[in-house]
């Protein structure tokens, strides 16, 4: 029984926030009504969206600093918002984007960054009539990305810039995706209020449904480093932030659930396999929640609220 009253070993741990001089300021950026995320970052980059459409990105090395001017070089995209972004996990420079006009394009960033604007990608994927929502790199495969845009779930081969596998089982809009960390295994959060386990190489792809959070509202879903649980944030019934993790061997059952605030963004769980962390960064707020994750009650271990200046926004 003590257990389940364990304080988190990192109920103590505090970021350490870097001095205005070390911070990238002046950045023009805008709000996105996006399912996907609006940052990202490799081991050598950080890319977000641009001004207020959000059709272009700036790109920039990590290590940058400074105030930022709107005639910097930009990556200009894409006709419409791009909607989301990934680098790839095997090349720093190997940046992912998808977008409301469709389309879904490759992108080689130069090792020295961008010394001027580009607009020519690696490669273009056409997907559909539909906006795309998520796109992602595969975690062990390379050149294997999917995209889901609508109800559809694609994988492509970017060697053969091919669809090689497609799913359309969903009922309704896919709002998140995320691999097990094996690359075997793919869960999805969907707008008909159910979370799903795919496989992409077995017969009848879906492997499991559940019913998830009982509001329309965006919901993602993060799987919990390599082993056989995920998990969700979203709203229930009655508008409260969620958090629920499963077991996708008894997908149904939950084993955690989690109910926060009433607060209007959504959660966006960040989670470090290596620590065992989770990170949960609301979008418009300007707090982050750490919690220690276990295997067994109280699961969920809270740690401590960083509350920051600025906005979060991917």
């Amino acid at each position: 029984m003590a257990w389940r009253f364990k304080a988190s070993k990192y109920k103590n741990a505090a970021p350490i926030v870097p001095k205005p001089e070390a911070c990238i300021r002046d950045v023009c950026v805008g709000s996105y009504q996006t399912y996907g995320n609006n940052i990202c970052a490799s081991a050598a980059f950080m890319a977000f969206n641009w001004e207020h459409v959000g059709s272009s990105m700036a790109v920039l090395p990590l290590d940058d600093c400074g105030r930022k001017s709107k005639t910097m070089p930009l990556l200009h995209a894409h006709s419409d918002t791009i909607t989301d972004m990934e680098f790839s996990p095997f090349h720093d420079g190997l940046l992912l984007t998808g977008s409301q006009d469709s389309l879904v394009k490759v992108w080689h960033i130069p090792q020295e960054g961008l010394k001027e604007s580009l607009s020519t990608p690696e490669c273009t994927l056409s997907q559909k009539q539909r906006r795309v929502e998520n796109v992602g790199f595969h975690p062990v495969a390379d050149g294997l990305i999917h995209v889901a845009s609508g109800y559809e779930l694609a994988l492509w081969d970017l060697t053969k810039q091919k669809e090689v596998f497609v799913n359309k089982d969903h009922a309704e809009v896919i709002q998140s995706t995320s691999w097990k960390k094996d690359g075997r295994l793919l869960a999805t959060s969907c707008k008909d209020k159910k979370v799903r386990v795919l496989d992409p190489r077995a017969p009848e792809a879906v492997l499991s449904v559940a019913n998830s959070h009982q509001n329309i509202k965006d919901s993602r879903v993060v799987w919990l480093g390599d082993n056989d649980r995920i998990l969700t944030t979203g709203f229930d019934s009655a508008r409260l932030r969620q958090v629920m993790i499963r077991d996708i061997r008894n997908l149904s059952e939950t084993q955690k659930t989690l109910e926060l605030d009433c607060s209007t963004g959504i959660l966006m769980p960040l989670f470090d396999p290596d620590t065992n962390m989770l990170f949960l960064a609301g979008k418009g707020d300007t707090t982050i929640l750490y919690m220690e994750l276990t295997d067994r009650e109280p699961y969920l271990i809270e740690g401590l609220r960083h509350s920051g200046e600025f906005l979060l926004s991917s």
